[in-house]
């Protein structure tokens, strides 16, 4: 088991993605926005997050991931950006913010599970 932060703000995936890494036994933690993703990360030690890159509240996944990158106790947190933001941009965008992979929405659970499990080591 590994404790998790998943920052997403639409209702139904966010309902889903808290389902699917529960029941993978994993100690899930999620937020709407970026900014209390980053507080729950700060609070909690997680070790893996999954940011959104469209978020509310004028701080995006990108930017909550430069921020992560920026901060040394989280320098080294594997992120996984899960987004419907399919551009061969966004994906550069988001890697170069210090991503650790990127998968884009909708997803397949079996290949989010596979990607979790892999960040988490």
């Amino acid at each position: 088991m590994a404790v998790i932060v998943a920052v997403e703000d639409d209702p139904d995936v966010h309902q889903l993605l808290r389902l699917i890494l529960e029941n993978a036994g994993h100690e899930v933690h999620m937020a709407t926005e970026a900014l209390v993703g980053l507080d729950l990360v700060a609070e909690h030690g997680p070790g893996l997050a999954i940011l959104d890159v469209s978020l509310p509240g004028g701080v995006d996944g990108v930017e909550a991931c430069t921020r992560l990158r920026a901060h040394g106790a989280h320098a080294d947190l594997p992120v996984l950006m899960l987004t419907a933001r399919a551009r061969e941009e966004d994906q550069r965008r988001g890697m170069a913010a210090g991503a650790s992979d990127y998968l884009v929405k909708p997803f397949d659970i079996v290949e989010l599970l596979g990607r979790v499990e892999k960040l988490l080591g």
